[in-house]
């Protein structure tokens, strides 16, 4: 990931979330830190997924949610994988780093082509 990608997406995240949470922003900050703390020194590591062990993804963008799992599958399932992948909506380019175009109509990310996915059309077979 470029430097300038990853200032752009904390000087985002920082104002969505004074958008969001006004005056308590740096309290729901803490309160991500010791969530993330926590699951990452208590919490199980690992699930089982069709007869399969995965790891847990921790990271501060999947502290509550079932991201934790679906980024585990998805980057075991994508491992090995060649050609053009396309991903709609981008969610994997947060966790994980592999060539692959994304579609996304809301996502305002360098790389990420806005449109919706019922009228997208490549301009060639991904």
């Amino acid at each position: 990931m470029t430097q300038p990608s990853l200032i752009f997406r904390g000087l985002n995240a920082i104002r969505i979330g004074f958008q969001f949470h006004g005056i308590w922003l740096p309290f729901v900050i803490l309160q991500l830190l010791w969530v993330y703390l926590f699951r990452k020194l208590f919490v199980a590591r690992t699930f089982v997924f069709a007869d399969k062990k995965y790891r847990y993804v921790i990271h501060p963008f999947t502290l509550n949610n079932e991201r934790t799992a679906e980024i585990a599958i998805a980057s075991e399932f994508l491992r090995d994988k060649t050609g053009k992948i396309l991903e709609v909506g981008n969610v994997l380019s947060n966790y994980c780093s592999f060539s692959h175009d994304v579609v996304d109509k809301y996502e305002l990310t360098p790389g990420v082509i806005n449109e919706d996915i019922v009228s997208f059309s490549p301009g060639e077979k991904i």
